[in-house]
């Protein structure tokens, strides 16, 4: 994706966790998530959840999914 793009859209923190949530947007070159190379532009959502424990981060856990894409 020569022409990437990162949004860093959302932030919320509470007691041990925070979650950042972020949209991805480019044009694929080559298959990626399944989706075939083209030079139409694609969005990928999602979020990082990480949990906290004395300064550092102890676990994360993602989910993303692609918002939109066409062939």
């Amino acid at each position: 994706m020569p022409d990437l793009r990162i949004t860093h859209d959302d932030t919320v923190a509470e007691n041990d966790k925070v979650l950042i949530r972020w949209t991805i947007t480019g044009t694929v070159k080559k298959e990626l998530f399944g989706i075939p190379a083209s030079d139409k532009p694609i969005t990928v959502v999602g979020f990082d959840l990480f949990r906290l424990a004395d300064g550092k981060i102890v676990e994360l856990w993602q989910q993303f999914g692609v918002g939109s894409w066409s062939s």
